[in-house]
């Protein structure tokens, strides 16, 4: 939130918020003792699409930051502006030409963002594709 401009009492506050959570579980009709979470945010909390919003900015910035030749995304129509990401929830869709100093870019690129965030990619839930005019030799290549 920092490099995303946000002053450091509204940091301070969506941490606090973040960080103040406590579970406790119910066994055989006893309570145990509570704990803290050690990482994320539980489901249904209604502050999680907007800090989901915030992280997504943040992979957005650097992927548009990075945007050289070989991250220059897709255009859908010759007149139609480049779409290099889309971003969900629980999805995001990635558009590159299919070059090896592309990948490598790219690769580099989410790294960065991975160490920023401390969120990790989880590599056997995703994919990769290739449009029908990409050489079976540059596909070899890159996978």
């Amino acid at each position: 939130m920092d490099k995303l401009g946000f002053a450091p009492t509204w940091i301070s506050m969506i941490m606090g918020m973040v960080s103040s959570v406590n579970f406790s579980v119910m066994f055989n009709g006893n309570r145990l003792e509570s704990f803290k979470p050690t990482r994320g945010i539980r489901q249904g909390d209604p502050i999680s699409p907007y800090l989901f919003l915030l992280a997504a900015e943040g992979l957005s910035c650097l992927l548009k930051n990075n945007q050289s030749w070989h991250l220059s995304g897709i255009q859908v129509a010759q007149t139609a502006p480049s779409v290099s990401h889309l971003l969900f929830a629980d999805n995001s869709l990635l558009f590159f030409k299919a070059h090896g100093d592309g990948v490598n870019e790219l690769s580099s690129c989410l790294d960065r963002y991975c160490s920023a965030s401390g969120q990790r990619i989880n590599l056997s839930k995703s994919s990769i594709f290739f449009s029908k005019g990409c050489p079976v030799t540059l596909r070899d290549e890159i996978k």
